[in-house]
């Protein structure tokens, strides 16, 4: 038996964090999810990071590196690759707390969407026709949901409310054809480059 033949799809993992002790601890899931036998090795920061596909490290770093501020919650949509080479889409959390005994711990999970990224991509080929549809902003909400971004975080880069980021992620969920944020990245990953072209005919609105 395989770390991952007893894998579901959707499969819900989590994890805790002594921040300044750097140890982890896994549960069998998210063991799993990484494509190890649970226990097989021992988490640690850098083990978290050499997982992550180059585009999701510097953001994974970022988050990492502010987890010594209580109270700091985090969202983020990524790629891994697990021990047997196989690419997996991840949706993960966590929230940094101060424990009884003052030592700064993240506790947080992780979730295998690797299954939808089939139906989304079946649809690629309306991808161009799609594009078409998306203003300038709604493509770079898109593209900012894609990196990990929550909407408050999005709100703050581009210089909106957060009710604004609000009404641009609904208009381009109905707009392309999805319901989740773990889809619209998806989606938006599927099609970055497109996302990130300049579009003049369509200015930010």
């Amino acid at each position: 038996m395989t770390a991952h033949d007893d894998l579901g799809a959707g499969a819900f993992g989590s994890y805790t964090w002594d921040v300044h002790a750097d140890e982890w601890s896994w549960t069998d899931e998210a063991f799993r999810l990484h494509g190890y036998r649970p226990g097989e090795v021992t988490p640690s920061f850098d083990l978290c990071l050499r997982h992550k596909l180059a585009a999701g490290r510097a953001r994974a770093e970022r988050v990492l590196a502010r987890a010594t501020v209580p109270g700091l919650r985090y969202s983020n949509h990524h790629q891994i690759v697990d021990a047997s080479g196989l690419v997996r889409v991840v949706v993960s959390g966590g929230v940094t707390e101060r424990t009884p005994q003052d030592r700064l711990v993240m506790r947080g999970f992780m979730v295998d969407v690797t299954a939808q990224h089939a139906p989304v991509t079946t649809a690629l080929d309306q991808a161009a026709d799609l594009l078409l549809t998306l203003s300038r902003r709604e493509r770079q909400v898109l593209a900012l949901v894609a990196a990990g971004r929550t909407n408050e975080e999005i709100a703050v880069e581009l210089f909106v409310g957060v009710s604004s980021v609000k009404t641009y992620v609904r208009t381009a969920y109905r707009k392309i054809g999805v319901t989740r944020r773990s889809q619209a990245a998806v989606w938006a990953l599927a099609n970055q480059a497109q996302l990130a072209d300049p579009d003049p005919v369509n200015p930010p609105r």
